[in-house]
């Protein structure tokens, strides 16, 4: 009898064996219509889809039903004409808490869709597939791509994080109130004759319940769209691991070995505080809907009217990352009304933006570090340190978030990488107390 964890197992499974490449589809958008993206992640027009599967999520047993031909035209016209709105965030049970059957809080559904095939109704293996995930309020949710994951070959020993993080298009503004008219409709209609897995008549692949080699090999073409190509040996790993935690996004996986910019190290840092002081995963996907961990930051130390009218010259649009960083005093503009955001930073101003932050979190407390603490071990080059930035440097060095190149050199004045910054917020991340 399958387990309930069949169905995560089913996502898990299908998504290691994505495609690399997100420049075969081209750069992602925040908004894209559904015909591209379903068209993007599994290689097929949505115009050539032939059949779907409707399979609920069961706590002993998953059931599953065919569409009706109407139906499954009814899901793809909605499809056709609405947008979806670009997201990352990762995929487990707490992101589909059943808004349908109160008696079941566990459960959600998805709907599978396959490209036209000669002489079969539907079929596990040599096809193409998408899904459309609905639950409480992720209705009709199309996974697009994910991220967190290695493209090259190591050895059996190399640790492999799982990727857990994707990134999903979601129906937004008036598509969504009609994605979620249609998934209660379907659901009400399909949840009572659906069947349980093993006698479900719609698969003519028996290596379905024999194991799971080979019924994997067509299913999901999804992009690689996160990955660490290009980064170095030494900082690879733990960009998976950030990546996993998603504190960065799919725009700044990229040159990880050249200087980070200023605009992209407020991005950055911005990801982080909104980790703060919460980590588990549901409060951080309700952060990409709602308020910010920074936001109620700024609001508690009375600076969202400071933050609404910050500007700068040299930032025609300006994001809340810029503003709520700017508010609370880590990054402040360059003089003159500019903030200067494709200049680059040095290793000793990443640290005292670090020193200034460790400074405005309790969650922080054990890592501040008096003056008086920092100790007479200093690095070889302590002289090129800058007056301003020196015991910042030494605080971070103490709190295990930094460290020297060989022979104990600090390099202040170095211009600090886009992987060096992720690897310190990653680290900063951990030591933080919750």
């Amino acid at each position: 009898m399958f387990k309930k964890s069949f169905t995560i197992i089913l996502i898990s499974t299908l998504l290691t064996l994505s495609i690399s490449a997100t420049a075969e589809n081209g750069a992602l958008t925040k908004y894209k219509p559904f015909s591209e993206v379903i068209r993007e992640s599994i290689s097929t027009d949505i115009y050539n889809i032939g059949y779907g599967m409707i399979l609920f999520s069961e706590t002993y047993n998953p059931i599953a039903a065919n569409l009706d031909d109407e139906d499954l035209q009814l899901v793809l016209d909605a499809y056709k004409e609405i947008d979806g709105e670009r997201i990352e965030a990762p995929y487990n049970d707490t992101m589909f808490p059943s808004c349908y059957d109160e008696q079941n809080t566990d459960e959600y559904f998805f709907i599978g869709l396959s490209e036209k095939l000669p002489n079969e109704r539907w079929t596990w293996n040599n096809t193409k597939m998408t899904a459309l995930f609905f639950g409480g309020g992720q209705n009709g949710d199309v996974m697009y791509g994910s991220f967190g994951r290695k493209n090259s070959e190591y050895g059996e020993d190399y640790p492999k994080p799982v990727s857990s993080y994707f990134i999903w298009y979601r129906p937004h503004d008036e598509g969504q109130e009609r994605i979620t008219e249609i998934g209660k409709y379907i659901y009400d209609k399909y949840k009572p004759i659906a069947k349980p897995f093993g006698d479900y008549e719609g698969t003519q692949d028996d290596n379905l319940f024999n194991g799971y080699d080979g019924v994997w090999q067509t299913m999901f073409y999804l992009p690689d769209c996160l990955n660490t190509n290009g980064s170095s040996d030494w900082a690879e790993y733990t960009l998976q691991l950030a990546a996993l935690e998603g504190l960065y996004t799919y725009e700044q996986a990229s040159n990880y070995t050249a200087p980070i910019t200023r605009l992209e190290f407020c991005n950055l840092i911005a990801h982080l505080l909104n980790k703060i002081p919460k980590r588990n995963i549901e409060d951080y996907y309700k952060n990409q809907y709602g308020y910010t961990v920074l936001e109620n930051k700024v609001s508690e130390l009375g600076l969202s009217d400071i933050a609404e009218n910050i500007s700068y010259n040299d930032i025609p649009i300006m994001s809340d990352d810029v503003k709520y960083v700017s508010a609370v005093g880590l990054m402040q503009g360059v003089g003159n009304g500019d903030f200067d955001p494709d200049s680059y930073l040095t290793r000793e101003q990443i640290c005292a933006v670090f020193d200034r932050m460790f400074e405005l979190y309790d969650n922080y407390e054990r890592y501040r570090v008096a003056d008086n603490e920092i100790g007479a071990d200093k690095f070889n080059d302590d002289e090129e340190i800058s007056d301003w930035a020196n015991s910042s440097v030494y605080k971070m060095q103490k709190s295990g978030f930094v460290s020297g190149y060989d022979n104990n050199y600090f390099i202040p004045k170095d211009y600090c990488t886009k992987e060096q910054a992720i690897s310190i917020i990653y680290r900063v991340l951990q030591g933080c107390t919750f």
